[in-house]
C-alpha cells in the first residue's frame, strides 16, 4: 500500500511540471475543454467548431514544441517573448484560416492543419528522445506509455469519484439533472488524463533517472509488454493469416482497402509492442522480435500486391494514395525492424515526417496525384474506344458496359475533386450530373453524389409480382424476407453429381458483388454481379416519385441468374434499399432475398 501512495504522490508532484513549463499548452487544452462544454448542450457551427479545435490542437503541439526548444537552448530575455508571441500567433492565424476559408479549399487546409500538427509531434519525439548525442527512442516511448497509462489511472479514478458523488447528488437534491453532466465530467476527466500525460512529457525532457516508485511501475509495465501485449499480437496474428488464407482458399479476396485497414492496425500494433520490447532483455521479448519480420514481411507483400492491382485496374484514388503511403511507412518500419533487430527509430521518425509532407506537398499530395491518375485512366478508356482525338470528345459508336462504368466513375471523381482544370479535355464549368451525357455521348452510372440535397436520398424497391416461374431449377436454397444478399453463402448442398458451396462477397470500395461456385472443393463459377445491381439502382432512380416511398420493380429487374460449369442459379429478390451517402454496391444498400432456386444444369 505504501508503495502505491508513493507511486501516485510522484505521479501526481510530477503533474505540477505541466504547469510550469508548460503553461500554454495546458491553457489551450482547458480552452478546448470549454469549446466541448459549451457544443454538447447547444451546439455550435460546424466549421465554427472545426477552427476552434483545431486551433486549439495547434496551440496545444506548438506551444509544447516551442517550450522544449526554449528548455533546451537555454535561451533567455527577448526569446522568451519571442516564443510566447508564435504560441499565441500560430494557432490564431490556424483558426483565421479556417474560419474564413473558401469552402471549396476547406478540405485541403484541414488536411495540411492536420499533417502541419502530426509533424510537430514528430518533432516533439525527436526533441525528447535525443540526450548525450543519441537518439534513445525506444526507451522514451516506453517511458511515454507508462505516463499515458498512470494518466488513464488518474483520469478513470478521478470519473469515478465524481460520478459517484453527482449521482448521490441527483438522488437527493437534483432528480431532473441532465445527462450532460456526465459528459462534462467525462471531458474533465480526459483533460487530467492530459495534464498528468503532460506531466510526463516535462519529466521526460530532462536526462534523469527515474525514481524508485517509477522504477517498479516500468516493472510492472514490462511484464504486461511481455505477458499480454505480445501474446495479443501473436493470437492477432493467427487471426489475420486465417482471414487472409479464407480469401485466397475461395478465391474472394477482399478489397484493398480493406486489406490495408486491417495490416495497417496490426502491423502498426505490432511495430509499437516491438519497440516496447527493444529495452527488455528476456526470453519471449527476444522471441517476439525474431518472430516480428518474419511474418510481418510476407503478410505486408500480399497487401502491397492487392493494393497494386487495384491501382492498376482503377488508378489512385485519395484512400489509395494513403494507404500506399501506410505501406511504404510500415515497409520501412519491418526493414528497420529486421537489419536492426534492436530497431531504429529514428529512421522511422523521419520516414514518417517525410510522408507527411508529401502528402499534402502541393505538387505531390493526395489530391492533385489521385485526380491526375483518374484523368489518365479516363484518357485510356476513351482512346480504347476512339473517343479522344486531338484533344476533343467524341460519342462512341460503340463501348463495352465495363467501360462506360469505369469511364464514368474516373469523370466523376475528377469532377467532385473540384479539379476538373487538370483534364484539358473537359469543358469550363463541367458538372458531372448534368453535363456528362452531353460531353460523352453515352449516359453516366452515377456514384454517391456530395451534395446534402443527394446525400438525404433514399430510395425504396419491393418486389411487385410475388409468382414467379420455378421451372428448371431443382432445388430451393433459401426463402427468406430478412436474408442478405450480400452476404449469402452456403455450404454442403448435395446434389446428383456432387457437394456445392455457393457464395456472395461484396467490396464495397469497388462497388461490386461476385458469386464463386464450387463444386466438390473446385470452383466452377465466378460471376461479378455488378451490373445486375446498376440496372435496379437505375429503375429505381427512374420510376421512384418522392424520397422514401417504395417503388414496384418487376421480377426481371430483381432477378439475378448466375450460371457456370453444369449449374445455374437463380436468385429473386424481395426489397432493397439506395442510397446516395452509402457508397456501397453503387448506392445500392441492402438486397434482401426472396427466393434462391438451384440447378444441376447450365441450359
Amino acid at each position: 500500500m505504501q508503495k502505491l501512495k508513493s507511486w501516485f504522490l510522484s505521479v501526481f508532484y510530477g503533474s505540477g511540471g505541466a504547469f510550469m513549463n508548460f503553461p500554454a499548452a495546458v491553457a489551450f487544452g482547458l480552452f478546448a475543454v470549454i469549446v466541448q462544454f459549451i457544443a454538447f448542450p447547444i451546439g455550435t457551427d460546424e466549421d465554427l467548431y472545426k477552427a476552434l479545435m483545431l486551433a486549439c490542437i495547434t496551440g496545444i503541439t506548438s506551444n509544447i514544441m516551442f517550450s522544449l526548444i526554449f528548455k533546451r537552448s537555454r535561451l533567455e530575455g527577448l526569446w522568451t517573448l519571442a516564443f510566447t508571441g508564435l504560441g499565441i500567433a500560430v494557432p490564431s492565424a490556424v483558426f483565421l484560416l479556417l474560419f474564413t476559408a473558401d469552402a471549396s479549399a476547406m478540405e485541403m487546409l484541414i488536411a495540411r492543419i492536420t499533417a502541419a500538427n502530426l509533424f510537430i509531434l514528430l518533432v516533439i519525439l525527436l526533441l525528447m528522445t535525443r540526450r548525450n548525442g543519441k537518439f534513445q527512442m525506444s526507451r522514451v516511448i516506453f517511458s511515454l506509455v507508462a505516463k499515458l497509462a498512470a494518466g488513464v489511472v488518474y483520469g478513470a479514478l478521478f470519473f469515478c469519484g465524481l460520478s459517484v458523488i453527482t449521482i448521490i447528488v441527483k438522488v437527493l437534491f437534483v432528480r431532473d439533472m441532465s445527462s450532460v453532466v456526465f459528459q462534462y465530467l467525462f471531458i474533465l476527466s480526459l483533460y487530467m488524463v492530459y495534464i498528468v500525460f503532460l506531466g510526463g512529457v516535462n519529466s521526460l525532457s530532462d536526462p534523469r533517472e527515474p525514481s524508485a516508485a517509477e522504477k517498479r511501475y516500468y516493472g510492472l509495465l514490462e511484464k504486461l509488454v511481455c505477458y499480454i501485449g505480445i501474446p495479443v499480437v501473436v493470437i492477432f496474428f493467427l487471426t489475420e493469416a486465417v482471414w487472409l488464407f479464407n480469401g485466397i482458399w475461395w478465391g474472394t479476396w477482399p478489397s484493398a482497402l480493406d486489406i490495408f485497414r486491417r495490416e495497417a492496425v496490426f502491423l502498426g500494433t505490432a511495430c509499437f509492442v516491438y519497440l516496447l520490447t527493444c529495452n527488455i532483455d528476456n526470453l519471449p521479448c527476444r522471441l517476439y522480435r525474431g518472430f516480428l519480420p518474419v511474418v510481418g514481411i510476407p503478410m505486408l507483400g500480399i497487401g502491397v500486391w492487392r493494393l497494386g492491382s487495384m491501382v492498376v485496374s482503377y488508378g489512385l484514388t485519395g484512400a489509395r494514395y494513403f494507404a500506399l503511403a501506410g505501406y511504404i511507412f510500415l515497409a520501412v518500419c519491418l526493414l528497420t525492424v529486421l537489419i536492426s533487430p534492436r530497431g531504429n527509430g529514428l529512421v522511422i521518425v523521419a520516414t514518417a515526417m517525410v510522408l507527411t509532407v508529401i502528402s499534402v506537398f502541393p505538387v505531390f499530395n493526395y489530391r492533385t496525384v489521385s485526380v491526375f491518375s483518374q484523368v489518365v485512366r479516363a484518357e485510356n478508356i476513351m482512346k480504347r474506344n476512339g473517343m479522344l482525338e486531338n484533344g476533343a470528345i467524341t460519342a462512341p459508336a460503340e463501348i463495352s458496359e465495363t467501360d462506360r462504368i469505369e469511364l464514368s466513375r474516373a469523370v466523376q471523381y475528377i469532377a467532385d475533386s473540384g479539379e476538373t482544370e487538370m483534364a484539358a479535355w473537359l469543358p469550363p464549368g463541367f458538372a458531372f450530373e448534368s453535363d456528362y451525357k452531353t460531353v460523352f455521348g453515352v449516359a453516366g452510372e452515377f456514384s454517391a453524389d456530395t451534395s446534402a440535397d443527394a446525400n438525404s436520398k433514399v430510395l425504396v424497391g419491393a418486389l411487385s409480382n410475388k409468382v414467379y416461374s420455378a421451372s428448371g431449377y431443382d432445388y430451393v436454397l433459401v426463402n427468406s424476407t430478412t436474408y442478405n444478399f450480400f452476404n449469402f453463402s452456403m455450404d454442403n448442398i448435395i446434389g446428383e453429381n456432387g457437394t456445392y458451396s455457393v457464395r456472395f462477397v461484396s467490396d464495397p470500395q469497388q462497388r461490386t458483388l461476385r458469386c464463386v461456385i464450387k463444386r466438390d472443393g473446385e470452383q466452377i463459377a465466378d460471376r461479378d454481379l455488378s451490373f445486375y445491381l446498376s440496372r435496379i439502382v437505375g429503375y429505381l432512380e427512374q420510376n421512384a416519385e418522392e424520397e422514401g416511398a417504395a417503388v414496384s420493380v418487376p421480377d426481371t429487374y430483381m432477378t439475378v441468374v448466375i450460371s457456370g460449369d453444369g449449374v445455374r442459379l437463380k436468385v429473386v429478390l424481395k426489397h432493397v434499399t439506395a442510397s446516395a451517402a452509402d457508397r456501397e454496391y453503387g448506392y445500392l444498400t441492402t438486397a434482401l432475398t426472396d427466393t434462391i432456386l438451384f440447378s444441376e444444369s447450365d441450359e
